[in-house]
């Protein structure tokens, strides 16, 4: 989900903003054209956002009446 939030960002906005994944699977970012790694958390500019996909961890647990 994040890889796709990433590449449409970019697309909407070309050439803006750069971007630094940090997730708990760091190698799924070292390829990505669209992360820019940044050296640090606390330098100017730098905006922290923490997303979290709480569903994920409910997958394949719950119910659908959907299907």
């Amino acid at each position: 989900m994040l890889t796709a939030a990433l590449r449409d960002l970019h697309r909407a906005h070309p050439g803006e903003p750069l971007i630094d994944v940090r997730t708990s699977c760091p190698d799924l970012w070292l390829n990505n054209p669209w992360n820019t790694p940044m050296a640090q958390e606390e330098d100017d500019g730098v905006e922290i956002i923490d997303c979290h996909y709480p569903l994920i961890h409910q997958s394949n647990q719950r119910r659908t009446d959907w299907v």
